[in-house]
């Protein structure tokens, strides 16, 4: 089963509602008579959106970006590694290449130094004495 957001069900729905009657059956994301969408299809279509919009752009990149995005918005990797439905956090791994500052920014948040010295503590502040 894959968790959707609210949003992500509002834009379904909203879908749903606009298909043609007999679609019941249809997957949701079906071609122009109902049948499901081959990736082929899938994936042609988003290379043309990104066209419109400047961007070379494959339905990877989106996976990928997702994957991305995930880990960037506080998911760990076990999470993103189940909604990838990917068998090994090696299979992961290979899909999401975080940047420099995406490590900075998740040392920051750690902040091991911080609460090993406390936070707040002077800058000047002897910790340890021996």
């Amino acid at each position: 089963m894959l968790p959707l957001a609210f949003p992500t069900v509002a834009a379904i729905g909203k879908l749903l509602s606009s298909r043609p009657e007999g679609w019941e059956e249809s997957p949701i994301f079906a071609g122009e008579t109902g049948e499901p969408l081959q990736e082929t299809s899938w994936s042609r279509r988003v290379a043309a959106y990104g066209k419109r919009c400047g961007l070379t752009i494959t339905a990877y990149h989106l996976r990928h970006a997702a994957a991305l995005l995930l880990l960037r918005k506080g998911a760990d990797a076990f999470t993103v590694q189940a909604l990838l439905g990917h068998s090994t956090m090696q299979m992961t791994r290979t899909y999401v290449n975080l940047t420099a500052e995406d490590t900075r920014r998740g040392h920051g948040k750690a902040g091991v130094i911080l609460s090993i010295l406390g936070k707040g503590a002077p800058k000047n502040q002897r910790v340890r004495k021996f």
